[in-house]
């Protein structure tokens, strides 16, 4: 296993406890934003059974990251949750919450490290599910913090420009371009995104990347 050593150890002690008969209680209370439960919980328990239930990735903190409860978010991040946690393959509160949209929890979460780059389960990242659904909002957040807007994927090595430009999705393009995306990195199959927009055979999105190039005067 080529996880680092401290997260191999957190996951053997996720295994421990991942059947704790309290476990279904902290999970409800998260989605619920329940606060009154968690601090109870929080008071029988500690932290470290709030930060890891059931499965390896799915804490109280990304529970609540994933259903919009922002006040349980704040909660549990004062109480000792650990904002950046991930299971060693990429999944984080912060990917969650940007997977639904959900701006003020990203906005909130990108106030603490993080590693924006990081590729998920699906092989993408953070910016990459944000680009293709279209998250116009949580892409600028993102990339204003850090990310990078040319990370590629695990598979065909696609930027999330790659990813918009194949869809035909003209105002994403015109977006991660104005916020620095390469329109000429190559994927593994050499192509760039400007031919992807082509083979798209959207015209609109097409004339944004040249429009893009000639202001540019590339």
């Amino acid at each position: 296993d080529k996880r680092q050593p401290n997260i191999l150890a957190q996951l053997k002690q996720f295994d421990a406890i991942r059947e704790h008969p309290e476990a279904k209680r902290w999970v409800k209370a998260a989605v619920a934003g329940d606060l009154a439960t968690l601090s109870e919980l929080l008071s029988k328990h500690g932290i470290n059974a709030l930060d890891a239930h059931s499965t390896r990735s799915a804490t109280a903190l990304w529970y609540a990251a994933a259903n919009d409860q922002l006040g349980a978010v704040h909660s549990l991040i004062s109480w000792g949750a650990n904002p950046s946690f991930h299971d060693g393959d990429g999944n984080t509160a912060l990917a969650a919450a940007a997977r639904h949209g959900f701006t003020g929890v990203v906005e909130y979460l990108l106030k603490f490290p993080q590693d924006l780059d990081m590729l998920g389960p699906s092989g993408g990242s953070i910016l990459h599910h944000a680009a293709r659904e279209g998250k116009s909002d949580i892409v600028e957040m993102v990339i204003r913090a850090g990310a990078n807007p040319d990370v590629r994927n695990v598979k065909e090595l696609d930027t999330p420009l790659h990813y918009v430009a194949w869809h035909g999705h003209t105002d994403m393009v015109e977006l991660l371009l104005r916020l620095g995306a390469n329109p000429n990195a190559k994927n593994a199959d050499g192509k760039t995104p400007l031919d992807r927009a082509h083979q798209s055979r959207s015209r609109e999105t097409v004339a944004a990347f040249e429009a893009h190039l000639k202001a540019a005067g590339l």
